[in-house]
């Protein structure tokens, strides 16, 4: 069989490819046509004949599209809030804003210089005007803006407003304006964020959310709230005082009293005893007892040398 009867139809479509995918493209498309030899090919791609073969087999099944990596697209590992995206990312995508990345360097620059104004010469400007409260830097921060501007901007092309108005309701903007994550819900109705746990009021809707993700949001403004399908769910924070016994939660009930009662009449009858002070919490007590450890050589010794003495008497003639 040959590799043009391998190779089929090469279906094509817009594939996100490196130089090198072109380059491995080009070569193929000649060894398909006959216009060169698999063994050469195999030289100019610095690859061995079978990984040649698997190229040539996956770029006829699946054309150009084979030669990329499969992990090409995908979200990494560590992306962030499920879908590859932060959270800034993942509000401009709800309220429809496209991000401009700075693919070339003359917009890198642009960014560049932005930040070194606000980190170099904004912070000057508030240690000579003696601001060292966030209330204080935020009044300086009109006229500083104003002086900016006046110095550094240019006239813009058009003068039109061209941003889009906001058609969206108040509480649809705080949802998407704030920080959201996703949690399960443990067997006992607890939710852990941010290294503390939330216990759920116990409800069927609560419940139903067992083993599953639910949705955090938390604002600014306010506290934390927890969603499961789209319905808020109350709870309670967990605080690890309340675990601790006090008198007046055991009064309250009667069965713990009695046993309580019983307990104290126990401790006044024996005298507690005053156990040893400080670190070495026990104490050691000769028995006089040999341990019954392994033998170490010096008593292997002394009992070689009293069975040979014994052996000795008993082999030795009696004096006439």
């Amino acid at each position: 069989m040959s590799i043009v009867s391998i190779l089929g139809s090469v279906d094509m479509g817009w594939v996100m490819m490196s130089e090198r995918d072109l380059s491995r493209a080009a070569v193929l498309r000649d060894v398909v046509a006959g216009r060169l030899r698999a063994s050469d090919a195999a030289v100019v791609l610095n690859l061995s004949r079978r990984q040649l073969h698997r190229l040539l087999v996956r770029f006829g099944t699946e054309g150009v599209a084979g030669l990329t990596h499969c992990a090409r697209g995908r979200a990494p590992n560590e992306a962030k809030s499920g879908h590859g995206m932060t959270q800034c990312g993942r509000a401009l995508c709800e309220l429809n804003i496209e991000i401009l990345c700075a693919n070339s360097s003359q917009a890198k620059g642009r960014v560049e210089r932005a930040n070194r104004t606000l980190q170099d010469r904004l912070v000057k400007e508030l240690r000579l005007a003696g601001i060292s409260d966030m209330e204080a830097a935020n009044a300086f921060l009109p006229g500083f803006m104003a002086r900016h501007n006046g110095r550094f901007a240019y006239a813009p092309a058009r003068s039109d407003d061209l941003h889009r108005p906001l058609n969206m309701a108040a509480s649809r903007l705080k949802n998407i304006l704030c920080a959201r994550d996703q949690r399960q819900v443990g067997h006992n109705l607890v939710v852990h964020y941010e290294r503390r746990k939330f216990i759920l009021e116990d409800s069927p809707h609560a419940r139903s959310a067992i083993g599953h993700y639910v949705e955090t949001y938390a604002h600014a403004d306010r506290g934390l709230e927890i969603r499961w399908k789209g319905v808020s769910l109350p709870y309670r924070a967990f605080d690890p005082s309340q675990q601790r016994a006090t008198h007046a939660s055991i009064t309250e009930n009667k069965r713990l009293c009695e046993v309580l009662s019983w307990v104290m009449a126990r401790q006044e009858a024996a005298s507690p005893e005053i156990g040893p002070i400080g670190k070495q919490r026990t104490r050691y007590t000769p028995t006089g007892k040999r341990g019954s450890g392994r033998k170490s050589w010096l008593d292997k010794r002394a009992e070689r040398r009293a069975a040979e003495v014994q052996a000795a008497q008993i082999l030795q003639p009696p004096a006439q």
